[in-house]
């Protein structure tokens, strides 16, 4: 070895002297140390060695020796941010400029670093963070190499304040980035045939199928079945080996390795495959250096093909020092080889808790692998515990042991007795909880004579999980464990909302209880219990006939019984007064005078008989307000009846008001005496029906408009709060898109957008989307969604408002209040009301001004219609009235602009009539639309749209087949979309009548029912003739 390095440095020296002899004939050392150090021959600059082992700059870069036993001489420069941002860096850096990535921001200077050594040397490299550097922001440090950026490492030092990285060689230039948020990906893992849950396929982006496994001699062996419907979602062939031998095997020879190769290359290629995911487990550190080689390998072959390489990790052990232990997995090496990386640090949710492993662990990952190429695992499966042994189990298993419902045999009893409803518990269930932290239920119970411990997971669950994941701006998550048992639509709404960049908070939870009885009428009546307290007193109805009781815990039948309701005692069922039988463990009856709620009353609203919502009465004028009302129940009200005030103004009435018996399925009309108040404002009372029981039915409103403002006053109306900021001058028309993914922000600015939208869940934390539009040099609209079943009430109003104000604190730069809150689809039924929107509207808009005086309140864009004869029913009302009825309730004080919808129209926006659909209606067209809502506020207030679109099929199947519903926009081409949008945007900027004209929409990829992808202006393929044509009107940035 030393004869070897004595030859070479001698041969070395005599190239050396012949070069600076001919340098010498030449008169190329004049000056000599420019041309040696061009050529290479002689280099200086910082050199680091075992004595003087690291550097720090003046501007921040820090350079570490990491193998003390070689030196590394490099000199550096920098180039100021400004400089680079502005393209005055050279040649080299504009073209890093370009190709810099949309989610990641420049926060340092570059630093160009010149390594004299043509052989790699190690090191570690260090950048400080930025002054005002929040410990919620994520930063990594990136490299240019002449043709792309890469992530170099991301380890925090928050001791020293920087940044750091391990290289194997100097990058030419480094810089510090923050990261911000992509949407995220929304993968699973799915099975020959596995259930998925209702609607789970439209949630997901990517499937791992499992199904390939290793077998001992190393073949790749298939399950046989049918792989569940994945809707649009990318697929990846999962190859798995649970034992490290086959892989060891494998690894053994290059013949063998380059055989498994070409077998995985092979499954790959199939043409409706993405790429391919191996999990390879078991392996040894001993295994790591082949193991990583056979993965490097395996990345160039498919990205040679244009197939991406997914792999999972198993998870670190952590050593006795508290550090990872990764074993025979580099995952650095594998991170930078592949494309994506998973992995399960833990079942069980508790493990994600701070200060816990896998909370850690997922803050650890990043610093070894590319965040926007990370997954964690997540399993939404409950966990069963025994002898120390945990294991998956799906839902309808893990709440199996909770118990059953039966009565034994069937019973008689006599109207009005009460019947104990509770469930069987054979299997002895203990310590039962719900556990507010992790969001899961927790229980014990006796299994083959042992103890076992259960975990009921829920939505909840994995909403905190997923929230974990949203600021750390990772790829995305996998689930597993999606059965079809699992309760489904809570679920799709976190997996959406986390697509979103929103996770709703206050999901609700899957274990309630459920008693539902089927009246001899063929009326059925549901009564919701908690899972902790199941138990429920039932008073049989005035009728007779066959009943059946069924018992659900969540969605999951948990037994069902008869029982027969006879005018006298049965003869074999002969209980005193006093007296309680007990015919099962799960059934008990009682015979008792006592009285209580009966579940059987029950209201529903018909109709305004007198006073519509919205009418206008002079101060002090006295009227009456008459409601019809159904008796919708199974069984007649009481004598002592009667409509009692719950809530909002009174209005000068008697609290109470009687109304007597009603005899079940006729209707009844229900009257107050009224006063309006003596001061101007829109006022609105709730009425409820109440008898001796309790209360019943649908609440009832009374909304009125008292009196006529001051002249020139900026009066609030009804009781509302007065506006901190008066809305005004809100700037002129600018261009924006409703966004699923938000991955071509290039071609956006080529379509002239300055704004995204995003749907969101009040609740939820919008910062991850707030930064990433922001970062990426776009505005965000956030239109806010809540909890319909809550939003009349005043608590909630003002809860709803508290979270809207957050997200404007983060920066949203405009949020819409509400979605369509004229129909019951998004309004509680027979509470549809402008009025009672107005309310919820002006808490927010308060809300939203103190949080951030420069975010724009946009009200809630109607549904456009005409459906609703007289104007307003209960299931809702015409968007031209209830705008009517926001005016008059004073709406116009409490929004910048007034939001719109417009994606209905199938001709030119300049026409007028000609709609497909024969319709004469003005939501067909887009003029008589933008002018009605300009209108509405007496031209005061600007229109937002924030849904504007043209719906074509051209590139799907037809909308005939698919969408039957949609199938008047059968003819519009694609043609026509990119014309016509442009033309409505020309038409907006030219009219002033129009601040803001979201386009409905840019990306979205579900077609179906309901035909998203068919509105979308980047097509398959990633076309986009809309982009075009608004840029040219609007102007492409």
């Amino acid at each position: 070895m030393n004869t070897l390095r004595s030859l070479s440095s001698q041969r070395r020296t005599t190239i050396i002297t012949a070069v600076v002899a001919v340098l010498v004939v030449g008169g190329l050392l004049l000056p000599p140390i420019s041309v040696l150090e061009r050529t290479g021959i002689v280099c200086t600059g910082t050199t680091l060695n075992a004595d003087s082992p690291a550097i720090t700059t003046p501007t921040g870069l820090t350079v570490f020796l990491s193998d003390a036993s070689r030196s590394l001489t490099f000199k550096t420069e920098v180039i100021e941010q400004a400089r680079y941002e502005t393209a005055q860096a050279g040649e080299i850096l504009a073209a890093a400029q370009a190709a810099q990535p949309v989610q990641i921001i420049l926060r340092s200077p570059i630093h160009q670093l010149d390594a004299c050594s043509q052989e790699p040397v190690s090191a570690s490299l260090a950048v400080a963070l930025p002054d005002g550097a929040q410990p919620d922001q994520t930063y990594d440090l990136y490299g240019w190499d002449g043709k792309a950026w890469s992530w170099l490492g991301a380890y925090v030092d928050p001791d020293s304040g920087t940044i750091s990285a391990q290289v194997e060689a100097l990058p030419k230039y480094v810089a510090l980035f923050q990261s911000t948020s992509l949407a995220p990906a929304v993968s699973a893992q799915v099975r020959p045939g596995q259930k998925l849950p209702a609607g789970a396929a439209d949630t997901l982006t990517e499937a791992f199928l499992l199904g390939w496994q290793l077998a001992d001699d190393g073949a790749i062996v298939a399950t046989a079945g049918e792989l569940p419907d994945t809707g649009k979602a990318k697929l990846y062939p999962m190859v798995q080996a649970v034992e490290a031998a086959p892989v060891q095997n494998i690894l053994a020879s290059e013949e063998s390795t380059k055989a498994h190769l070409d077998e995985l290359s092979e499954l790959a290629a199939r043409k409706n495959f993405a790429g391919l995911a191996i999990d390879y487990r078991g392996l040894l550190t001993e295994d790591r250096a082949a193991f990583t080689a056979f993965v490097k390998q395996l990345a160039v072959r498919l990205h040679a093909e244009n197939k991406k390489l997914a792999v999972v990790l198993p998870a670190p052990s952590i050593d006795v020092n508290g550090a990872p232990d990764t074993a025979g997995y580099d995952w650095v090496a594998i991170g930078n080889a592949v494309d994506i990386v998973q992995a399960d640090f833990g079942q069980d949710p508790a493990n994600y808790l701070s200060g816990k492993t896998g909370y850690a662990l997922v803050d650890w990952a990043p610093t070894q692998i590319d965040r926007y190429k990370f997954q964690p695992i997540y399993s939404v499966a409950s966990l069963a515990t025994q002898e120390g042994r945990t294991i998956e189990i799906p839902f309808a298993e893990a709440i199996k042991p909770i118990g059953l419902f039966s009565f034994g045999d069937p019973i008689s009893i006599t109207p009005g007795s009460l019947v104990t409803l509770t469930l069987a518990n054979p299997t002895q269930v203990s310590e039962f909880g719900y556990d507010d932290i992790t969001h899961t239920y927790r229980f014990k119970y006796v299994n083959n004579d042992k103890p076992r411990e259960v975990v009921v997971k829920t939505a909840r669950t994995l909403a905190h999980q997923l929230e974990l994941l949203l600021p750390r701006h990772m790829r995305g998550a996998v689930i597993t464990g999606l059965e079809g048992d699992v309760e489904p639509a809570s679920l799709a709404l976190a997996l959406k909302g986390y697509r979103q960049q929103a996770v709703p908070q206050g999901l609700p939870t899957p274990l309630d209880m459920q008693w539902k009885i089927a009246l001899s009428t063929g009326k059925t009546i549901t009564i919701t219990r908690p899972i902790t307290d199941t138990t429920y007193v039932w008073t049989a109805p005035e009728q007779t006939g066959d009943f059946k009781v069924a018992a659900l815990v969540g969605a999951q039948p948990h037994g069902e019984s008869k029982l027969t309701i006879s005018p006298a005692l049965s003869d074999t069922l002969a209980i005193s007064s006093t007296e309680t039988t007990t015919n099962t463990l799960t059934g008990t009856t009682t015979v008792t005078p006592t009285t209580t709620a009966n579940v059987c009353l029950s209201a529903s609203y018909v109709a305004d008989v007198t006073v519509p919502d919205g009418a206008k009465f002079k101060n002090s004028e006295k009227f009456k307000k008459t409601w019809k009302v159904r008796n919708n129940g199974s069984c007649e009200w009481p004598a002592d009846t009667a409509l009692v005030f719950v809530s909002g103004t009174q209005m000068g009435t008697p609290e109470t008001v009687t109304v007597g018996k009603v005899i079940s399925n006729t209707e009844v009309e229900v009257s107050v005496e009224l006063t309006a108040p003596e001061q101007y404002g829109n006022y609105t009372g709730i009425w409820q029906l109440r008898s001796g029981q309790g209360n019943f039915g649908t609440q009832l409103s009374a909304v009125i408009l008292a009196g006529d403002p001051p002249a020139g006053g900026n009066v609030p109306a009804g009781g509302n709060p007065a506006p901190v900021a008066r809305p005004g001058a809100i700037g002129s028309f600018e261009l924006g898109g409703h966004v699923d993914s938000f991955r071509r922000p290039d071609l956006m600015k080529k379509a002239g957008m300055s704004w995204i939208k995003v749907q969101t869940f009040a609740g939820g934390n919008a910062a991850g989307i707030i930064n990433m539009a922001h970062g990426a040099g776009f505005k965000v609209l956030l239109g806010v969604l809540g909890d319909k079943s809550r939003v009349t009430d005043p608590n909630y109003q003002a809860e709803y408002a508290q979270s809207v104000a957050s997200m404007a604190a983060a920066g949203a730069d405009a949020i819409e209040v509400w979605n369509e809150p004229n129909i019951d689809r998004e309004w509680p039924t027979g509470q549809v009301s402008g009025a009672t929107y107005t309310q919820l509207l002006a808490k927010s808009y308060n809300a939203i001004k103190t949080a951030n005086p420069g975010t724009l309140v946009v009200s809630a864009a109607l549904a456009p219609t005409g459906f609703f004869a007289g104007g307003c029913q209960a299931g809702g009302c015409n968007d031209d009235v209830f705008l009517q009825q926001m005016a008059a309730a004073g709406a116009a004080n409490y929004m910048d602009c007034v939001g719109a919808h417009h994606n209905s129209g199938a001709t030119s926006p300049a026409a007028s009539s000609g709609h497909p659909a024969g319709g004469t209606h003005y939501s067909w067209y887009f003029l008589p639309t933008m002018n009605l809502y300009y209108g509405a506020f007496g031209g005061a207030r600007k229109v937002c749209f924030t849904e504007f679109g043209y719906l074509t099929d051209e590139g799907y199947s037809p909308l005939e087949s698919t969408a039957p519903g949609f199938a008047w926009a059968k003819d519009v081409t694609l043609a026509q979309q990119a014309q016509w949008l442009a033309e409505a945007a020309a038409m907006a900027i030219n009219s002033g009548k129009v601040r803001i004209m979201i386009i409905w929409n840019v990306d979205f990829t579900n077609y179906g029912s309901d035909p998203m992808a068919g509105y979308a202006i980047i097509r398959p393929g990633d076309s986009c003739p809309a982009c075009d044509s608004l840029g040219a009107v609007v102007g492409s940035r």
